[in-house]
Parts: C-alpha cells; structure tokens; sequence
C-alpha cells in the first residue's frame, strides 16, 4: 500500500506517539494553509518537510535549519528576523 507523504514525513516516530503526532502535525498544517496566501503555504509545506515534535527547536528553527538546498522553496522558508 501506497503512503501519503503526510504518512512518509512521520516515519520514524515511536509507535506510542506516532497517531498523536500525525494529528498535532496536520492540525498545525491545516492552520496554516487556511491563513490562505502563498507565505502560509510555503510555511504549511516546510513545516510538513522538515518540522520533527521529537527533535529540539521550534519549527521554526528546525525549517531555518533545513539542509535541503536543492529545494526550490529553501530562499523562501521561514526565517527569523535576523536571518
């Protein structure tokens, strides 16, 4: 059976937190994307690349710290104001 991507990003999390992290994660994408607006989908897309509840750091910082250079959204990702 083919996974969704929503699926394949949650990969590697521990069973026990697995569906609660699924839910919190599409909740805040949701939000996001019904901000409306092209920022809130790019931040609703590199939060749902890069974002991991298990790793320290806030999305935010976690997306600022993305290593995917060769991403066509890696200049418009969210950043801090001093970045």
């Amino acid at each position: 059976m083919k996974k969704s991507p929503q699926e394949k990003s949650m990969q590697g999390y521990p069973d026990s937190h697995s569906h609660d992290s699924r839910n919190n994660k599409l909740k805040v994408i949701n939000r996001l994307v019904k901000k409306g607006g092209l920022r809130a989908l790019v931040n609703a897309k590199c939060y749902d690349c890069t974002y991991d509840a298990l790793a320290p750091g806030t999305w935010r910082k976690q997306v600022e710290n993305c290593p995917s250079v060769d991403c066509p959204l890696f200049s418009a990702r969210p950043k801090s104001g001093g970045a």
